[in-house]
């Protein structure tokens, strides 16, 4: 392969051509919404000032985006988290708030940089292991409205499928929702991948203080 082309092909197929300058942001931040992002959020401090109010062993995060705002949680929010264990992961509950390890290498293979190490969701349920999409499909259109809606059906059906064909009929997923310009979304994730629950949320005050404030209803 010729320089030229070399060069041609590491821009528009490789690597290069894609990832261009994105900057992972500071471990602290979620993204509440796409992963991805060219001007990711970084701080030189290790712990922001907002993350004090939350005491004990729990895990602080800085919310960055808008998909919660439907479901009351807003950008720049700071958010407390307990630790899901291993053996505790197939027991969350629907309609809580969780924070999820961002798989890179599924959105690398995508074509992808994921900048954030987590993002927010809200949980909806579990995908059926070994089950095909009608099955799963019937059960949850029981406990979710949003996904009756033709649009909707066909978003959901296609997530399904592609995190069934990534990660395979025998990995346990779950499902979660998420909004872009208040439109709704679906996410699937291996469970495995479900690290952090949120229990306490902080907001920023007009005055530059912050308070802890109650964590919105399901």
């Amino acid at each position: 392969m010729t320089a030229s082309v070399k060069s041609f092909f590491n821009k528009f197929f490789g690597e290069s051509g894609w990832v261009k300058e994105n900057v992972p942001a500071a471990p602290y931040f979620v993204a509440a919404g796409n992963p991805v992002a060219a001007n990711a959020p970084s701080y030189d401090d290790e712990r922001p000032k907002a993350l004090n109010m939350f005491a004990g062993e729990n895990t602080g995060f800085i919310v960055v985006g808008t998909s919660m705002v439907p479901k009351g949680i807003l950008n720049d929010d700071a958010i407390a988290c307990e630790k899901i264990d291993e053996d505790e992961r197939m027991d969350i509950s629907a309609h809580k708030f969780v924070v999820v390890k961002v798989d890179k290498e599924w959105y690398k293979e995508n074509r992808q940089l994921a900048t954030f190490d987590y993002k927010l969701r809200y949980v909806l349920g579990y995908v059926p292991v070994n089950s095909d999409f009608d099955t799963f499909y019937k059960d949850i259109s029981k406990k979710e409205d949003s996904v009756l809606v033709p649009s909707n059906k066909r978003e959901l059906k296609r997530k399904y499928e592609e995190a069934v064909k990534y990660y395979g009929a025998e990995t346990p997923l779950i499902l979660s929702l998420t909004f872009k310009e208040g439109i709704t979304h679906y996410s699937v994730h291996p469970v495995r991948l479900v690290e952090y629950e949120v229990v306490e949320l902080g907001r920023l005050q007009s005055d530059g203080s912050w308070i802890k404030t109650e964590l919105p209803a399901a």
